[in-house]
C-alpha cells in the first residue's frame, strides 16, 4: 500500500482529462499516476514522455506493455487492493486477441 494518498478525477478536476488519457492509453490508471497527481505540473510533463515511450518507436506498444508487466512482476510490484484496476498483462493479452 502506498504511503502517498492517491488522487481521483473528482479530487483534482483539473487533472481529469490527463487521467482519462492515461486510462485510455494504458487500459487502467497506474498507481504512480494517481500518486503523482499531487504535483500536477510534474504529471503533465511526464505524460508526454510516457506517451512517447509507450506509443513511439518500432516496438509494438502491446509488447512494451507485456514487458513492463513481466518486469513489474519480477520485482514483486502489485496494485493496491483498494483500487480496482486491470492488470497490465490482462490488458495487453486482450489487445493481442
Amino acid at each position: 500500500m502506498s504511503r502517498i494518498s492517491q488522487v481521483t478525477p473528482a479530487t483534482v478536476p483539473e487533472l481529469a482529462p490527463l487521467l482519462e488519457q492515461a486510462e485510455q492509453v494504458m487500459g487502467y490508471l497506474p498507481n504512480d499516476v494517481l500518486s503523482l497527481g499531487h504535483w500536477p505540473e510534474l504529471l503533465s510533463s511526464l505524460s508526454g514522455l510516457i506517451q512517447t515511450v509507450l506509443q513511439g518507436g518500432e516496438v509494438d506498444p502491446t509488447l512494451k506493455r507485456l514487458i513492463e508487466s513481466s518486469v513489474a512482476g519480477l520485482r514483486g510490484v502489485t496494485t493496491a487492493p483498494r483500487i480496482p484496476v486491470m492488470a497490465p498483462t490482462d490488458w495487453a493479452l486482450r489487445r493481442l486477441k
